[in-house]
C-alpha cells in the first residue's frame, strides 16, 4: 500500500474512533505506548551514535603533540622554559 492510500485509511480511521467515544481510552493508551517506544528507541540510537562517534574521534586518538618543536612550545608556554 503506497503512502498516500495508507494515510487516507488510518486517518479515516481515527475519525471514526474518534467518532465512538468508548474506544478514546484505548486510543490514548495506543498513543502513549507508541510514543514511549518512539523516544526509547531514539534515546538507544542517539546513545549508540554517540559512543560510535567518541571512538571514532580522531582528535582523542592522536597524540596531543605531533612535533619536538610542539612540545618545547607547549612546555615553554607551560612552564616558562
Amino acid at each position: 500500500m503506497n503512502t498516500a492510500a495508507l494515510k487516507e485509511k488510518l486517518k479515516d480511521n481515527f475519525e471514526k474512533i474518534l467518532e465512538d467515544e468508548s474506544k478514546l481510552e484505548i486510543l490514548d493508551s495506543t498513543f502513549s505506548k507508541i510514543i514511549a517506544q518512539t523516544e526509547t528507541s531514539s534515546e538507544t540510537e542517539n546513545q549508540e551514535s554517540e559512543e560510535k562517534q567518541h571512538l571514532k574521534d580522531p582528535v582523542s586518538n592522536e597524540p596531543e603533540v605531533k612535533s619536538w618543536e610542539d612540545f618545547k612550545n607547549k612546555m615553554k608556554a607551560k612552564y616558562g622554559f
